[in-house]
């Protein structure tokens, strides 16, 4: 068995390809494998991927879709590796990932899964309005901490943290595979169970486990593209109420020739992430949707202050879907107003708290920042060997 295995979804991802394959099969622990599966007859990136010879590296590609989930859950299936990570098209690996991962498991052997904070990178295809920074990582080398997991899922599902902060298996998480097929044996074989995997993984992790470890060291960095999971689900929701995109959502997440979605994520109206994960754990616990009152409102809450437009728009339509969303008393309305300026309040400290931290860490010459407008050759992989060398010399 490998140490660690690097799974690569790809649905059209001929952009970026070569890049996420580098990144993970440069690791500086060569106990790797990484399998690259393409979900697409028309891509690209099967050529590209074929470019690369090392044997360590497995390339499949299958007729028909498979679809988000079926995608996901193929490379697990396959994957032999003692710790798994997913890991986006458009995102990478540092090359020192697997040589933290091995540190930080041996000191915490009863742990397993090993979160890492995220830098990040925005390539110039992205759809979205270009951001300040082309690269933005901190390099941290405070020591790792224990974090409690039911604590973490309330604050997800509370809008206190994004989801994508904590466990998930998805770009910037390892996760024991022993983890992971017991979660899928206590799920009647599944391992994913609500249409977005990441969220679907985070829920099913967190619930499954008392705690785990936080590299403050980010050991991933997220790319934004116009490829992203984020990217399609807002075009959907922009087009809610089409069978078009009702099909796009089908093919997306389930595949061709799949049975219908039992849950629509965001409810086909909002894109939230507190919402998304507040979803999926009432799926997972089987309950009836809005049975823990509280958790409701918080969630709530949470949605209003990250989608305040797309919520007026939603109130606005004729035909909706949060009927159960509008149909709160008075008082729960005055509790869902009082949480919403208090999450205000806890957002602005905590960003006020993040800009202290990136000011301590560019003092101290940890913080790499590639302006947008800096006519810089380097590439993301250029960029992480850098960053690998100040990373040894550090150490």
């Amino acid at each position: 068995m490998v140490y660690c295995s690097f799974l690569i979804p790809v649905f059209r991802g001929e952009r970026y390809i070569t890049e996420v394959i580098t990144s993970c099969l440069n690791q500086n622990d060569p106990d790797i494998e990484v399998l690259v599966s393409i979900d697409s007859d028309d891509d690209e990136s099967f050529n590209l991927a074929k470019d690369f010879k090392d044997p360590r590296l497995k390339i499949f590609r299958g007729e028909g879709r498979k679809g988000m989930l079926g995608n996901y859950q193929f490379l697990i299936e396959n994957a032999q590796g003692q710790w798994i990570s997913i890991v986006g098209q458009d995102d990478g690996v540092l090359p020192f990932a697997v040589c933290e991962l091995r540190r930080i498991s041996l000191e915490n052997s009863s742990h397993e899964i090993v979160v890492s904070r995220r830098a990040y990178a925005n390539w110039p295809s992205s759809s979205k309005p270009a951001e300040k920074y082309r690269f933005i990582y901190p390099l941290d080398l405070r020591k790792c901490r224990i974090k409690s997991a039911s604590r973490f899922l309330n604050m997800a599902m509370s809008g206190y943290r994004e989801y994508s902060e904590g466990p998930q298996l998805y770009t910037g998480s390892f996760v024991c595979r022993k983890l992971i097929l017991r979660i899928a044996s206590l799920q009647g074989g599944n391992f994913f169970i609500y249409p977005i995997p990441d969220v679907s993984s985070s829920v099913s992790l967190l619930s499954n486990t008392s705690s785990y470890i936080y590299s403050p060291l980010p050991l991933f960095w997220i790319g934004t593209s116009e490829s992203s999971t984020g990217v399609a689900i807002d075009a959907l929701i922009d087009a809610r109420g089409s069978m078009e995109s009702e099909q796009f959502l089908k093919e997306s997440f389930l595949g061709s020739g799949s049975e219908e979605m039992s849950s629509i994520p965001g409810r086909g109206v909002f894109t939230s992430f507190s919402w998304y994960i507040f979803e999926a754990y009432e799926l997972l616990r089987r309950c009836e949707m809005f049975r823990s009152k509280l958790k409701f409102l918080l969630a709530l809450a949470a949605l209003q202050i990250e989608n305040p437009q797309q919520w007026r728009e939603a109130k606005r339509e004729s035909s909706l879907k949060i009927n159960d969303l509008r149909d709160i008393k008075f008082l729960d309305g005055c509790v869902v107003s009082l949480l919403k300026i208090n999450l205000r309040f806890f957002r602005k400290m905590r960003s006020l708290n993040r800009h202290v931290t990136a000011i301590w860490l560019k003092l101290n010459g940890r913080l790499y920042l590639e302006r947008q407008d800096s006519g810089s050759e380097l590439t993301f992989q250029g960029i992480s060997s850098k960053i690998d060398l100040n990373y040894s010399k550090l150490r």
